[in-house]
């Protein structure tokens, strides 16, 4: 339902959360801060474009390409285990 929980750790901080459901990703956020957890958010809207630009015959970065969207919240790697009863009890009651 929440999609898949991973766990990748970069600056102090983990990935407790990754869907393209923008539904689930604010009940996340809403659980979260209801459970006084600071987290931050990110998507991967900037994408690859396949279209070759200029000369260089380099690809070029654009917000299209018709990919979905991704959505991830992360957490501070101390207060992962928190996040993860906290979105436990959002998830299963």
């Amino acid at each position: 339902m929440f999609g898949n929980l991973k766990q990748h750790f970069s600056n102090g901080w983990t990935s407790v959360f990754c869907s393209d459901r923008q539904e689930d990703f604010f009940r996340v956020k809403d659980a979260l801060s209801a459970g006084h957890i600071d987290f931050k958010t990110g998507n991967d809207s900037l994408r690859l474009s396949q279209n070759i630009s200029g000369r260089s015959g380099a690809p070029s970065l654009s917000r299209g390409g018709g990919a979905p969207e991704t959505y991830e919240i992360l957490v501070r790697k101390n207060d992962f285990g928190s996040a993860r009863d906290c979105l436990d009890k959002a998830i299963n009651g």
